[in-house]
């Protein structure tokens, strides 16, 4: 085939077919764990990155604008890049990192940590795996395919959006990537565990499919398939299905088309639902843990007197959830500021990122407000059924927010405040911006004052978020470059510290150094439960230790607790008599029995004061 002859290829309708076929055989790979699979899938993945260079060569030629931004999706986070292992925050996203590892020893059908909790949505760290078979395990691997999904939904995003609004606009609030939306950037660095990310980009290509006038029932079918793909993959997403779906259903009622629209439905739930029913009727549970255990409203205990109670409560919650995905890590790390001793330690930039942040804060909550107004007109007016395939944004933001009230009152008794658990909420907020951006803006020119001026904006407001991620980072990096040669000259096989900390140096050490995190003072007890069983009988002077310092930026109760547990481990290693030496890492102390072997590493005697 000539070159011109590939470039014309629908290469949109061939990512959506390889799409679903890969998530097909990827539920069949889940039931039947044949390891034969995992090569088919092998080969359907890398034809999908072939078609994918095959698109941006198409964008190369009609879209150089939504180019340009995918180049500038990928400059603006090289800082972080150069030193990718520094983005391992926490044993949250270590862990992560560490199943496309098992995926590619077992060659198995994916499962969370191998079946060491309950099964989530496991599709991108097979894909990782394959990329690691060719390419070698590097954590940037990991990371630039994270972004490739970021990258994926803004494009979705755009070609969605497009269609109901003016063009421009929506490219130039994509160009800026919503990157001041502080849990998107998050993902796209992947800073935190879970696959939100990736169910937001099924969700988002759902709603791509759908046809709301319902002529096209492959593209109902495929759509909600792909929503059911999203479900699989986390089930937060069911408070974006249920509004995509009672959107359809007002459409499909309104058109005479009711029965038609619930068989595409309901054909589009079953294929993508079909392997979760196969692990909820035949396989066995995971083991039991009180981890993240949600807990509903008692709706028995439900009275009108305290109707205003619930909605005092509500507001609260729908004011926690919606400052923290806006600045849930710049908040947290603010009082921790000095602590990293890199990059930007003025208090003078730290008290101008932080009046950027309050403003951003409050200019969020007003958009969100306005884009609520503009849309209640538009149904009043009873405007929204004029034209389906442009008009359907409007009661689904209102049927999206109605939704997410009543899931912050069903989980008021322990609502989840942390970012990631909100991501619904953060897609409000995209879309209120892009409902916002086309009232205010009036399709503006690329290089226009009202262009400059919006990207200046939100690069402003991206700052805090920005910089304090690369405090972070930076930290981190240096944290790492101290601590993990410590534990190589000294032969550590077997170490117990944080969570925090334990599934990092496992990745790290290549898998070399096994890990527990039950001396604390957090201690998770069900991923990798057989290693922990196996570190539990290894005698005490084959046991090393990592204790954190004062000088960790860290929170004093727990630096309090960690010092407690740590003189408990040293007095009870002495009163056993086994000798140990302890090692001034500056944020760590380590702990290790027997005679030393270091010789370049700084030491102090135990036991410490």
């Amino acid at each position: 085939m000539k070159i011109g002859k590939i470039a014309d290829l629908p290469v949109g309708r061939l990512l959506a077919v390889d799409l679903f076929v890969l998530s097909v055989l990827f539920q069949v790979f889940l039931v039947t764990r044949l390891a034969v699979l995992y090569h088919v899938l092998k080969a359907v993945f890398f034809t999908l990155l072939l078609l994918l260079a095959l698109g941006l060569i198409r964008l190369a030629r009609r879209e150089k604008l939504l180019l340009l931004g995918l180049v500038a999706l990928v400059a603006v986070r090289l800082p972080y890049y150069a030193h990718p292992t520094s983005l391992l925050f926490s044993s949250d996203n270590a862990l992560e990192a560490l199943q496309p590892l098992e995926i590619q020893d077992a060659k198995a059908a994916p499962f969370f940590l191998l079946d060491s909790s309950g099964h989530n949505g496991t599709l991108k760290y097979l894909c990782v795996a394959f990329l690691w078979d060719v390419l070698g395990t590097d954590f940037l691997t990991f990371l630039l395919f994270q972004l490739l999904i970021y990258g994926g939904f803004l494009v979705l995003l755009y070609d969605l959006l497009r269609r109901i609004f003016d063009e421009r606009t929506v490219l130039l609030l994509v160009l800026t990537q919503f990157a001041f939306i502080e849990v998107l950037f998050d993902y796209s660095l992947f800073l935190r565990a879970a696959p939100y990310l990736e169910m937001l980009f099924f969700f988002v290509l759902g709603l791509r499919l759908f046809d709301f006038t319902f002529r096209d029932p492959r593209r109902v079918f495929a759509a909600v398939y792909f929503f059911m793909i999203a479900f699989y993959l986390h089930s937060l997403a069911v408070f974006l299905i249920v509004p995509g779906v009672l959107t359809a259903v007002l459409y499909a009622a309104k058109g005479r088309s009711l029965l038609r629209a619930v068989a595409g439905i309901l054909a589009g739930a079953v294929a993508g639902l079909g392997h979760l029913f196969y692990y909820k009727l035949f396989y066995p549970p995971p083991p039991p843990s009180t981890w993240y255990k949600i807990h509903f409203f008692p709706l028995a205990d439900f009275s009108l007197e305290r109707l205003p109670a619930y909605l005092a409560q509500i507001g609260r919650d729908f004011w926690i959830s919606f400052h923290h995905i806006l600045s849930y890590e710049f908040t947290y790390n603010y009082g921790k500021w000095d602590g990293f001793d890199f990059y930007f330690s003025s208090r003078p930039v730290k008290t101008l990122l932080y009046a950027l942040d309050r403003t951003f804060l409050y200019l969020a909550l007003a958009v969100l407000a306005a884009a609520l107004v503009l849309a209640a007109a538009r149904i009043v007016r009873r405007r929204v059924f004029e034209t389906a395939a442009r008009d359907w944004i409007y009661p689904f933001l209102w049927l999206l927010v109605l939704v997410l009230i009543g899931k912050f009152f069903i989980l008021s008794p322990s609502p989840y405040y942390e970012p990631r658990h909100n991501i619904d909420l953060a897609f409000l907020l995209v879309l209120a911006f892009v409902i916002v951006g086309d009232a205010v803006l009036k399709a503006p020119k690329v290089l226009s004052a009202k262009s400059l001026a919006v990207i200046g904006l939100s690069t402003l407001f991206a700052a805090p978020h920005y910089f304090t991620f690369l405090k972070v980072a930076a930290f981190k990096q240096r944290s790492y470059e101290i601590l993990m040669p410590a534990l190589e000259a000294n032969g550590i096989r077997y170490l117990n510290t944080d969570f925090s900390l334990a599934y990092i140096i496992h990745f790290l050490s290549g898998r070399k150094i096994k890990v527990t995190d039950s001396v604390g003072p957090t201690t998770i007890d069900f991923f990798y439960y057989w290693m922990r069983e196996e570190l539990e009988a290894v005698p005490e002077e084959r046991m090393a230790y990592i204790f954190l310092t004062d000088k960790y930026p860290w929170e004093e109760y727990l630096l309090d607790d960690t010092r407690r547990r740590m003189n408990g481990v040293l007095t009870r290693l002495k009163d056993r008599g086994i000798p140990y030496r302890i090692y001034d890492l500056k944020w760590y102390l380590l702990v290790v029995p027997g005679p030393s072997r270091f010789r370049d590493v700084p030491e102090r005697p135990g036991p410490a004061p």
